[in-house]
């Protein structure tokens, strides 16, 4: 009896030991693992490649469960909408700095990147607004700008829409504040855009005043393109900063979705582009329609990209337990959005 007393006594401390010995190494290794996750990743680049895969694996999740192609299929049809009235928006303020007979030409060098139809058509809707007279133009000014204003307003604020599932937030701004958002939003796009033609247009103005004007115009126009990443870049970084209803990120907790958009959106454009223009035949199929389905096609691959880069952007600051918000760290849960108030799941082995 002495014996099994002893070997009984042994057995439950050896069990008490292995308990305490699991519960400690948890303990001391759950700090590690965290840290192997990328949990305390201040800025974006500090992510781990344990972390990324997380990060991606839920991504390509969450495409699917928040229905992004659906998303971009709203955002595609309100900006196809707005696409006429901006126009004649952008041909009228246009009209104030320069020849509005060289606008079709400048949005042809602007938009190289779109299909061949895309480009037709917004070419063709240029050079129609700009032979329209002066008077007319002045007298439905003011038409032209609400209806412009109304329908890009929708498309600003699909996008918002869609930006608030991405990030799982509810629309908490106010009537006004949103349409004030949405509008300065859209009237900065605008005056972006015209700045952009306005430099183009100047170029060879410019240049001509220099004695390497061949030289100089060459080089300007090797660096339209980087310079035309960053723009494109910056603008959807910050459509990703001020779209959803939440307490703002820090901008570079947007920039690596934006930039990862804007590379895919260019590639996307120049393989459909070529698509359209050796293997698909859309007229064919579609007949005078085909200008419109193949410009709509693109607009839904453009938003498809566009929301896939803020649900990168997302899954980013859920995977990081630091706050990605502005303004003085606060712990989890008061932080005033949701992807930074809670950490995602690891799903990474």
């Amino acid at each position: 009896m002495a014996f099994l007393k002893r070997i009984t006594g042994a057995a439950g401390a050896g069990v008490a030991l292995g308990y305490f010995y699991e519960v400690i190494s948890k303990r001391l290794s759950r700090p590690s693992e965290e840290v192997a996750r990328g949990r305390a990743a201040v800025w974006p680049w500090q992510m781990t490649w344990l972390g990324w895969k997380d990060v991606l694996l839920r991504f390509g999740s969450n495409v699917a469960d928040n229905r992004l192609m659906s998303l971009a299929g709203a955002v595609a049809f309100f900006t196809l909408l707005s696409l006429v009235p901006a126009l004649s928006l952008l041909v009228t303020l246009y009209r104030s700095f320069t020849d509005p007979f060289t606008i079709a030409e400048q949005l042809d060098t602007l938009t190289t990147v779109f299909p061949q139809a895309a480009r037709d058509l917004i070419h063709e809707q240029a050079v129609r607004l700009a032979t329209q007279e002066a008077s007319t133009l002045s007298l439905t000014f003011l038409i032209s700008l609400g209806v412009a204003t109304w329908s890009a307003n929708a498309a600003v604020k699909a996008i918002f829409d869609a930006l608030n599932i991405i990030y799982r937030e509810t629309e908490k701004r106010s009537f006004l504040k949103l349409n004030a958002m949405s509008l300065m939003t859209t009237l900065s796009g605008v005056v972006l855009l015209v700045g952009a033609l306005i430099i183009i247009a100047s170029v060879p103005v410019v240049t001509a005043f220099f004695p390497f004007a061949f030289e100089l115009e060459r080089l300007l126009r090797l660096v339209r393109w980087p310079a035309f990443f960053v723009i494109a870049a910056l603008s959807i970084a910050c459509l990703y900063w001020i779209g959803p209803s939440r307490h703002p990120a820090r901008f570079t907790w947007v920039l690596p979705g934006a930039v990862a958009a804007a590379l895919l959106w260019a590639g996307a454009s120049f393989a459909f582009s070529w698509y359209v223009g050796t293997l698909g035949n859309y007229t064919a199929a579609y007949g005078s329609l085909a200008t419109v389905v193949v410009f709509m096609t693109w607009l839904w691959l453009s938003a498809t990209i566009v929301l896939a880069g803020a649900e990168l952007n997302a899954e980013l600051e859920h995977q990081t337990a630091r706050d990605t918000t502005m303004g003085r760290a606060k712990p989890l849960g008061q932080r005033g959005a949701t992807m930074a108030d809670s950490i995602g799941p690891p799903l990474a082995d």
